[in-house]
């Protein structure tokens, strides 16, 4: 896999002199591509902060170099048994609640280098919501 060659602090907002590309001389909101801001759904990364490699030769970004945002999910189960009539029969009751804070999950920001419009943007989410599960189990 091609990896890009890394000229600036990819969480550093700004324009990046370094960058061979002139949008990249401004900022988003002066009219360019830089990031304004970072760790942001529309620049988590600074896009002009990476290049592309020369033809036939690595680039100097490292493996998993860059994070998406931490997943925040908590879940919780329950579950109670009930011995109605001895050791003979068991009845469980059982709730699982997935994402109990419904906390927004966000996926990973676009990483293709020949997307100058998704690079380093977020857009969409991993998990729909919360999720909650009941079950009731018969044992004899």
């Amino acid at each position: 896999m091609d990896r890009p060659n890394v000229v600036s602090d990819p969480f550093a907002a700004g324009a990046v002199a370094a960058n061979p590309d002139p949008t990249c001389q401004k900022t988003i909101s002066q009219g360019g591509r830089a990031a304004d801001v970072t760790h942001t759904l529309a620049s988590w990364f600074n896009p002009c902060a990476f290049v592309a490699n020369g033809p036939g030769t690595y680039g100097n970004a490292g493996r998993n170099s860059l994070r998406a945002p931490s997943d925040r999910r908590w879940d919780m189960s329950v579950k109670k048994v009930f011995y109605p009539h001895g050791e003979r029969y068991r009845i469980e009751l059982r709730g699982d609640i997935n994402n109990i804070l419904n906390h927004t999950v966000f996926d990973a920001p676009g990483n293709s280098l020949a997307s100058t419009n998704s690079f380093g943007v977020i857009s969409s989410t991993v998990v729909s919501g919360r999720v909650i599960r009941l079950g009731l189990h018969l044992a004899f």
